[in-house]
């Protein structure tokens, strides 16, 4: 499956020639003219904006997890939260 395919509209006329992990790793070089950066609404930092994308483009997220491994508590918290946060939408 094409990650970018909720962008087949636009993604013809993209260059993408790199992928990260996390957005911070790319101020440098958004801030030295090198290229953009894709990112989730409203991550401002060191001078950043946010523009959002006209028309609106969105995809759905999901988050995995093995159901009966043993997991750490910080771990069984994060997921019984998304759980409540989100029962509306599971």
């Amino acid at each position: 499956m094409n990650e970018l395919s909720p962008f087949d509209a636009i993604t013809d006329d993209l260059k993408i020639t790199a992928t990260y992990n996390l957005s911070f790793n790319t101020i440098p070089f958004v801030q030295n003219g090198v290229g953009y950066t894709v990112t989730l609404e409203n991550v401002q930092k060191n001078g950043m904006e946010f523009l959002p994308f006209s028309p609106n483009i969105s995809v759905g997220l999901y988050v995995a997890a093995k159901k009966y491994k043993a997991q750490k508590p910080e771990v069984r918290r994060f997921l019984e939260m998304i759980e409540k946060d989100y029962s509306d939408v599971i």
